[in-house]
């Protein structure tokens, strides 16, 4: 899972322009550059009906990498985009596991 900053760091891909005019400026030449278009957002709801899981905050680092690693694959199996991926991970943890981190 990409840190925070990583995250924070990712710019989003702005369109560019498809049409440009060609050498002697007389007609509109289409290029390759139009931005692919956004699939539909993965909801919240559908990634924890895919198997996502609370991380309640068990100190063993067996369990939290096994919980690390569920969710990495939900987030693959899915497809939730990058955007979403660090506010439906902190959404799983538990008050106590907030606690114990902070």
């Amino acid at each position: 899972m990409k840190s925070l900053t990583d995250q924070m760091r990712k710019k989003e891909h702005k369109p560019t322009n498809a049409l440009k005019q060609d050498d002697k400026g007389k007609r509109p030449i289409v290029t390759d550059e139009v931005s692919k278009p956004k699939p539909d957002r993965v909801s919240f709801m559908s990634f924890r009906s895919s198997g996502a899981t609370e991380y309640t905050g068990q100190s063993d680092p067996v369990l939290a990498m096994q919980w690390v690693q569920n969710t990495e694959k939900v987030f693959r199996t899915i497809r939730v985009s990058d955007e979403d991926k660090m506010r439906y991970a902190s959404a799983m943890l538990t008050d106590l596991s907030i606690s114990l981190v902070g």
